[in-house]
């Protein structure tokens, strides 16, 4: 089994600096000595205030909240396009590993699953080879979150040239933005679903994903179809990549999110059940067996928190009571 050589890889570090940067670039250079290393970003710094080979500015599109009920998050698309997308005109190298600035590198192991798949279901092949891409936040349209064409976009590994076809899109419009969905202002999509459905589309496919959470019969087969052939999922360990957001990243703090994402082992099961029947698969997953586990007991918590909560008087207090007390479990966890 062949391992990519350093010297054909540029690492892509994409997104604000942050206290950790500093940190992934020595990883990078540790385990791949000979690879070129790039940050791409709408933070003005120095150029030589990192021990680098390009820093690029970009101008900044801004970002905008997830929706405007409570819980709203903030939604960084615009910004992950033009940052990755500069970063990667850049590229020169025949391959590229796009990581988040809040991403650390321990190892190089995950190359040697670039050699491991070689079988597509050729109608359903968008990329001249697999991404590597993280199981985590790659959603299972058949589970509670039910978000078709969603594959995590944490870190990408693969061709340059793919990397470039991924994220050669148009920014999400004020029409996606502000998308509505009855008396609620939502975007269309989520970040991951955006990037994806927008790159199948511009390659000519019909996607007939109308929002979030369209995850009809046909959308679920046909994101089953596209991961299997066009991705490689793989976990944190298996990645080489650790996150320095320990509370938003951890499948211990945070199971009911991560319950509902794919496993290396079940992204096997698609490659399997999609392309190639003769594929033998471990009979025990254990990254499954372990974030059910911690899932139970979280529902337990979830529970006593949820009955205490009838104490509190208005509904609003009681959402607010809810929210915080989960989130101090996650911290102390």
């Amino acid at each position: 089994m062949s391992v990519i050589d350093s010297s054909k890889i540029t690492f892509l570090i994409q997104g604000p600096i942050t206290e950790h940067i500093n940190q992934t670039i020595l990883d990078i250079k540790h385990y791949f000595s000979n690879s070129l290393v790039l940050i791409s970003t709408t933070d003005v710094v120095g150029e030589n205030s990192f021990d680098i080979d390009e820093y690029i500015t970009c101008p900044d599109p801004g970002s905008f909240v997830s929706h405007n009920g409570p819980g709203a998050k903030m939604n960084n698309i615009n910004r992950q396009i033009v940052t990755t997308l500069s970063g990667l005109k850049k590229v020169k190298t025949e391959y590229c590993f796009k990581l988040r600035s809040d991403f650390l590198i321990n190892g190089n192991d995950f190359l040697s699953y670039m050699d491991r798949y070689k079988k597509f279901e050729t109608s359903f092949r968008v990329f001249k080879d697999r991404i590597i891409a993280c199981n985590y936040f790659s959603r299972n349209p058949n589970s509670v979150m039910n978000f078709p064409y969603h594959p995590s976009d944490l870190c990408f590994f693969g061709l340059t040239e793919d990397l470039k076809k991924l994220y050669d899109i148009p920014l999400m419009p004020d029409s996606e933005i502000e998308w509505d969905l009855a008396d609620r202002n939502y975007n269309r999509y989520f970040p991951e679903q955006y990037l994806f459905i927008n790159c199948l589309r511009k390659d000519g496919r019909v996607i007939n994903c109308d929002w979030r959470k369209d995850s009809n019969k046909e959308n679920i087969e046909e994101t089953e179809k596209y991961f299997a052939s066009n991705f490689i999922f793989l976990d944190f360990k298996l990645f080489n990549i650790a996150p320095t957001k320990k509370t938003t990243f951890s499948t211990s703090k945070r199971p009911d999110t991560f319950r509902n994402c794919y496993t290396h082992i079940e992204w096997m099961g698609l490659y399997k059940k999609h392309i190639d029947p003769d594929l033998k698969i471990p009979a025990f997953d254990e990254e499954r067996k372990f974030v059910d586990g911690k899932y139970k007991f979280f529902k337990v918590v979830k529970t006593i928190v949820n009955f205490f909560s009838i104490f509190v008087v208005k509904k609003s207090w009681r959402k607010t009571f809810r929210r915080n007390v989960i989130d101090l479990y996650r911290e102390i966890l």
